[in-house]
């Protein structure tokens, strides 16, 4: 699936609205899309960005308890 980045957003931020997580999600992205990481952390407006299918496993997603 191709998409564009929004003015100031950064690539975690897009992983984590498409995959529901950063976690070897970024990483993936990166391989897949090598000229990302020339564009500064915070990406300008309308760069195209090819996200791959990645099988997020929900073991691998944190939980936070607040109280026992």
């Amino acid at each position: 699936m191709k998409v564009l980045s929004q003015q100031n957003e950064s690539l975690d931020e897009i992983c984590f609205r498409y995959y529901g997580t950063c976690i070897g999600t970024v990483e993936r992205v990166l391989e897949v899309n090598p000229g990302l990481c020339n564009h500064p952390a915070r990406l300008p407006m309308g760069v195209e960005i090819q996200l791959p299918e990645i099988s997020v496993a929900t073991s691998n997603r944190w939980q936070i308890v607040l109280w026992d």
